[in-house]
This record gives structure tokens, C-alpha cells and sequence, in this order.
């Protein structure tokens, strides 16, 4: 049989639409060759043609082939201590008004292989006594593959070491030298609950308000209509005076949205 690994435009377009009305992420046109090159090793493999891939995911939206196809398109680059002026807020909320709190809930709701909410566990760990508190970390993502990595707290060493500072390697990593790789100690771990959750989901389903939801980098890939029933769910679930963190590099300009800018793209529920 001929195997057709090129991708035409009206797969993609069929393949953008799936995705967008599936997760919410709005795959731009000049996006085809990315697309096509996270894609292509399921042709051969799984499928004989875009064509038969596209029609697999309409006809099975919930089997773990599409989920597969689901993680190769979601793009998943971070580090620890990424943007860390937001780590800095952080603590200067737990050290202020978190203290003030018997109960604190912090969300990492794009939080990929997992270096967010582990930085934000190791954050709060300098911060304050968390054992004083009723202290949880929610960690979620849309991608089954990288909430397993996530959930492993296992790292290459090159990694740990370009962006975590030497005295918080030693006090929340366990070495091991035949691989150069570092694990998570028990101690941060035991902090995050990581979930499967699509940010599209309406309603939300979540009993108990956030202190500080991290909404960073995400936002890009959704289109506006999108970003207004995304904030407008995160505005629900956080307390009043509570706070959204979204990217540096991104801007909630054109949208509409019922959030307080404070600085350093930190958004105050008021």
C-alpha cells in the first residue's frame, strides 16, 4: 500500500479544528510544518496517511492514539526557576498575606514535565513553615506524557544544575552519580497533586478557591474568545484578593477579562 507521509492542507485544517475545539489550542496556518514533522512518525507506523490520521481522531476523540497525537502538538518547554520574578512575588505572598491563611492552595494549571510546581513547592519551602498550614499544590496538563515525567520528579543533571541555585539542589534534590540525574526529595513531592485537566473543561470542578493560580505561557496558543472563558473560570476559582500569574511575554490586551493588573504580568482578583 502507498504510504502518503505529506500533509495537505485540508487535513491540517481538519487536524487545527479537532485540536482547537478538543483543547482550545488555536494552531496558526504557519504552523503546518510543525504539524507535519510532530506527526510524521505515525505515518508508517499507525497510519498509512494524514488522511486515515484525521479520520481516527474524529472517530475515536478519546482513545490513547489521539491522546498521543494530543501531546506530540502541545508544546511543553520549561525550567525550573523559569521567569523568576513571579517566584519572588510568591514569596513575598506566603511570608504576607499567606500567613494570615489557615488554609493555602496554589495551581500550576499548564504545569508540563513539572518544573513549575516543583519550583513553586521548593519556593514555599524557603518561604515559611508550610506544616503549619493546610498547604496543597494543584499541578495539571492537558498531556498524559508529560504529567508521567512530571509526576517521576527525575531530571538530567545539566538541567538542575544550569538553573537551581547549589544550596537548593542540596536541600531538595537526592544525587545519583552513575546517571547524572537528580530526583525530587519526598518533601517537595508530597506537596503537588498532579491531574489530567483540560483548561477548556466549563464548568470547573474544583470545591476550593486558589491563593495564586501560574497561568504562564499558555495563553499564546488560544485564541481570544478562548482567553475570556478561560479567565473568566480562573476568576471563580480564586479567592478574593487572590492572584493570576500569566507569562512575561504575554499581554491580555483586547481582551476582556475582570482581573487587576499589578505588575509583572500578576493579575489581582478585586
Amino acid at each position: 500500500m502507498l504510504i502518503k507521509s505529506e500533509l495537505n492542507d485540508k487535513d491540517f485544517k481538519k487536524i487545527s479544528d479537532f485540536v482547537y475545539k478538543k483543547v482550545g489550542l488555536n494552531i496558526k496556518d504557519n504552523k503546518k510544518y510543525l504539524v507535519e514533522s510532530r506527526l510524521s512518525s505515525l505515518i508508517g507506523s499507525f497510519f498509512n496517511s494524514f488522511t486515515e490520521l484525521v479520520e481516527h481522531i474524529y472517530k475515536f476523540p478519546e482513545d490513547s492514539i489521539t491522546q498521543d497525537i494530543i501531546n506530540r502538538l502541545t508544546t511543553n518547554f520549561t525550567y525550573f526557576f523559569r521567569e523568576p520574578i513571579h517566584f519572588k512575588f510568591l514569596k513575598w505572598y506566603l511570608q504576607n498575606k499567606g500567613k494570615r491563611e489557615k488554609e493555602i492552595r496554589i495551581w500550576s494549571a499548564a504545569c508540563s514535565s513539572g518544573e513549575e510546581p516543583y519550583t513553586i513547592a521548593i519556593t514555599s519551602h524557603e518561604a515559611m513553615n508550610i506544616y503549619n498550614y493546610d498547604f496543597k499544590i494543584l499541578a495539571t496538563d492537558i498531556s498524559t506524557k508529560v504529567l508521567v515525567r512530571a509526576y517521576s520528579g527525575l531530571y538530567e543533571g545539566e538541567k538542575i544544575r544550569k538553573y537551581v541555585p547549589p544550596n537548593l539542589i542540596a536541600k531538595y534534590f537526592d544525587y545519583n552519580i552513575n546517571n547524572d540525574m537528580y530526583l525530587v526529595k519526598k518533601s517537595v513531592k508530597d506537596l503537588i497533586a498532579f491531574r489530567k485537566f483540560n483548561l477548556k473543561s466549563n464548568p470547573y470542578p474544583f470545591k476550593r478557591q486558589f491563593d495564586i493560580v501560574f497561568l504562564r505561557n499558555v495563553m499564546i496558543y488560544f485564541a481570544n474568545p478562548e482567553k475570556e472563558l478561560l479567565l473568566n473560570n480562573m476568576y471563580n476559582h480564586i479567592k478574593e484578593g487572590g492572584y493570576l500569574i500569566i507569562g512575561l511575554g504575554e499581554s491580555l490586551i483586547g481582551v476582556k477579562h475582570p482581573f487587576k493588573l499589578t505588575k509583572y504580568s500578576i493579575y489581582q482578583k478585586v
